[in-house]
């Protein structure tokens, strides 16, 4: 174990220089810059796919929370981020299919209750009860 000289500080390690600014200790751009915000390389990894991954249960999460609010092009938008995933596919589809019927394209909406049909064979009947509920607006 070393011992820490006189005069250096706890966090910094002996024989090492501190990160330049801008650039996180790990170098390479990875890491969170400064701010917190995600470094140049992972930015550009993650480029094109707002929620992509992961985010995708958080997506749909976000659009029916929109979808109640009344908000309904925001609620499009999450929605539509969460359809790639195959685990939320039948859901993200009806709640996706309540925001078209509430857009006045109940042709689009009943593509997307037979998509959902594939997964789930009582998607009709889920899509019956979910369109009673109201948005709160």
């Amino acid at each position: 174990m070393r011992r820490r000289r006189p005069g250096r500080t706890a966090g910094r390690q002996q024989g090492r220089r501190p990160a330049a600014p801008g650039r996180s200790a790990a170098g390479a751009g990875y890491a969170a810059g400064p701010g917190g915000r995600p470094g140049r390389r992972r930015k550009e990894a993650l480029a094109g796919r707002p929620h992509a991954g992961r985010h995708a249960p958080a997506a749909a999460g976000r659009g029916t929370g929109r979808y109640l609010l009344g908000k309904f092009t925001e609620a499009e938008q999450s929605l539509q981020a969460a359809l790639p995933d195959n685990q939320l596919k039948g859901e993200a589809s009806l709640w996706l299919a309540l925001v078209k019927e509430k857009q006045g394209k109940p042709d689009e909406a009943q593509k997307l209750v037979q998509e959902a049909g594939k997964i789930n064979k009582n998607s009709e009947a889920v899509f019956k009860q979910l369109k009673a509920l109201e948005p709160l607006k």
